[in-house]
Formats: C-alpha cells, sequence, structure tokens
C-alpha cells in the first residue's frame, strides 16, 4: 500500500535561453509597472522592434554596419519579439 502523505519532488522545468531571456525582460517591464503578459504592453513592445530593425537597415544602408552584423542583429530583434510569447 502507498503512503498517501508522500509526494514525488518535483524538478522545476528548465527554461530554454530564449525564455529565461523573456523573464529578464519581463522583470523589466515589471520593474516599470507593466507587464508583457498585457496584449497592449506587448504590441507596442513588438511595434518598437520592429522601429529598431528598420533603423539598423538603415545602418547598414548608411554603412554603419555591415550585412553580416545587420543579420545577426535582426535575428536577436526578431528573437526579443517572441517574449511576450515565451512567458
Amino acid at each position: 500500500m502507498s503512503d498517501p502523505t508522500h509526494h514525488p519532488v518535483r524538478r522545476p522545468v528548465e527554461r530554454t535561453p530564449h525564455e529565461r531571456i523573456a523573464d529578464d525582460m519581463e522583470a523589466a517591464f515589471n520593474a516599470a509597472g507593466k507587464t508583457l503578459t498585457d496584449d497592449d504592453t506587448a504590441l507596442v513592445f513588438t511595434h518598437t522592434l520592429t522601429i529598431v530593425g528598420r533603423a539598423l537597415e538603415g545602418a547598414e544602408a548608411q554603412d554603419i554596419i555591415n550585412g553580416d552584423q545587420l543579420a545577426k542583429l535582426e535575428a536577436l530583434v526578431e528573437g526579443m519579439k517572441a517574449a511576450p510569447r515565451l512567458l
């Protein structure tokens, strides 16, 4: 007969690197009294990152960064846009 008071130890689910970064961004928003889980805040967040992406494209057009740098930065920005869905 099993012991009804015994509960198996549950290990926390390991968060992926992207999820941990999303948690860090969420903490920054929380410090400002906001949350990326709010649809309006998430919308503004992703629109802002779209603007950042356009600025990066402009930086490449002006030879401030090269194509390889742009590609890496675009991947970073796209990854950041996923944060609201990872929370």
